[in-house]
């Protein structure tokens, strides 16, 4: 795409620890999302899909995941 002149950039945490890895932020802004959808939406979802988010969230802050950088 860069022929056409977009430029992409991106920042995100990669393997340097940061605190947006951090669990209980991420538990939290998962339970804040779900406290915001609608009846419907949270019907839709099941509270199953709220339960797979929070053990996505377990796996990913496992310490044998990455190694990270300082």
């Amino acid at each position: 795409m860069y022929p056409w002149g977009v430029q992409v950039g991106i920042i995100e945490p990669g393997v340097f620890k940061t605190n947006i890895c951090e669990p209980s932020k991420q538990e939290k802004s998962l339970k804040e999302g779900w406290e915001n959808l609608n009846d419907q939406l949270k019907k839709e979802y099941g509270e199953e899909h709220l339960k797979g988010g929070k053990s996505v969230i377990s796996c990913n802050s496992s310490p044998e995941g990455l190694t990270m950088s300082k």
